[in-house]
């Protein structure tokens, strides 16, 4: 993610579209990253281990998410799946209407990785069509500003990064939700069954 990040501003630069004052902003809060995670961390564990305890007997979970929430999605359903052995699915929220919200049901539980970005708006909407449902939510978003605010069961509240960035936030919260719902359930986390985490075989 810094990676393809610091390529974007590069070529940004290089080809003139990227104005001056976003190259800084973007590599000040960067550079801010480290101490910003390790201050949080703690508190994402504590809440974490919360959420673990209310939602782990579900019988199933859907991860869902806009444009860069998407694959932070993708990677939240996984990591329940390996760790957790829940059965767990990671979904565009736009996609939801086209078969998967049939699935919605008072013990399947939706995390939605929501931060204050331009699809806000469209998966806000999202998560009202799962609540009418009665599935129970788990919003994963920033703190509430201006009409930029969710109401659903649960909100788990993360400090807003700039533009991005966000991801590099929210992708220990659901790193940490699966550890603690394992760890819950009295799964081995350091050695999940079934896996092999190098290839040996075609």
């Amino acid at each position: 993610m810094t990676a393809l990040l610091l390529m974007a501003l590069h070529w940004g630069r290089e080809r003139g579209h990227l104005d001056s004052s976003v190259q800084q902003q973007a590599i000040k809060s960067m550079l801010a990253l480290p101490s910003q995670l390790e201050n949080l961390l703690p508190r994402l564990q504590t809440e974490a281990r919360t959420l673990a305890e209310r939602y782990a007997k579900h019988k199933g979970m859907f991860f869902i998410g806009r444009g860069q929430s998407y694959p932070l999605a993708l990677e939240g359903a996984l990591k329940v799946k390996e760790l957790a052995y829940i059965h767990a699915e990671g979904y565009a929220a736009g996609e939801m209407k086209h078969g998967p919200i049939a699935l919605i049901e008072p013990d399947f539980a939706t995390f939605c990785v929501a931060p204050h970005d331009g699809l806000f708006a469209k998966t806000k909407s999202n998560l009202e069509e799962v609540a009418a449902r009665r599935g129970p939510v788990i919003a994963l978003t920033n703190p509430p500003k201006d009409d930029l605010d969710l109401r659903v069961g649960e909100k788990w509240v993360l400090p807003e990064a700039w533009g991005p960035l966000n991801g590099f936030l929210m992708l220990p919260a659901l790193q940490l939700f699966s550890y603690e719902t394992a760890s819950y359930l009295g799964k081995d986390v350091d050695q999940p069954r079934n896996l092999a985490k190098s290839v040996t075989v075609e």
